[in-house]
């Protein structure tokens, strides 16, 4: 369940679940130790993009994603 998987992300005080009037729901929201912990994440993955682009070249990134998206795109027609 979706309660059961962000359960790691409330241990660590990154969400927080609030219960509402109905019992099967709960209201999530992100804690401020949650959105500097997303900040220090993206800052991370931007400068690991960079890199990435130095080390392949922006070109032959963008085919790489372009071959992936259309790799997924016709496993999910098979799977479907």
């Amino acid at each position: 369940t979706l309660t059961r998987n962000l359960k790691p992300f409330v241990i660590e005080g990154w969400v927080a679940l609030t219960e509402i009037a109905d019992a099967r729901s709960r209201l999530v929201s992100i804690t401020l130790k949650g959105r500097k912990k997303q900040e220090a994440a993206e800052a991370l993955w931007r400068n690991a993009q960079c890199r990435i682009n130095e080390l392949l070249g922006a070109e032959n990134v963008s085919l790489l994603s372009q071959a992936l998206d259309q790799s997924i795109d016709k496993l999910l027609k098979e799977l479907s």
